[in-house]
């Protein structure tokens, strides 16, 4: 299981932890009409891809310290149903940690390091 938070009211902070059978997100689920604002709690050293019917797409790949992911689709505004584009962000924290105190790093006069690469995915 992987958590999943999701935003809740005006201020669209994280609501309450749900979980969500890790076997869903490695299958993939078609984001048709689904509006999502939402962090996953996901493995250090992770891969998501994002692909079309054709198969082309697009993966994003994490390294260490990257234990969450904020996926957002932008047909939250102006024009509900007008989707434009997908944002996938790997994250060492989830949204509102400065708040909950969840997985925050404090840095003193140590290094942090986290890597991401971005990858076109062609069919072949």
């Amino acid at each position: 299981m992987t958590s999943m938070l999701t935003t809740v009211g005006p201020r669209l902070l994280p609501g309450p932890p749900a979980s969500v059978p890790q076997a869903l997100l490695e299958r993939g689920v078609p984001l048709g009409p689904l509006r999502l604002d939402h962090a996953f709690t996901v493995p250090e050293g992770g891969t998501a891809t994002l692909t079309s019917e054709s198969g082309e797409g697009v993966a994003i790949s994490w390294g260490q310290g990257l234990r969450w992911l904020q996926v957002f689709t932008s047909d939250w505004a102006p024009l509900p149903g007008a989707r434009s584009a997908v944002a996938i962000e790997p994250m060492s924290c989830p949204p509102d940690a400065f708040n909950s105190g969840v997985d925050v790093l404090w840095l003193s006069s140590e290094v942090v390091t986290v890597t991401c690469t971005i990858a076109a995915i062609h069919p072949v």
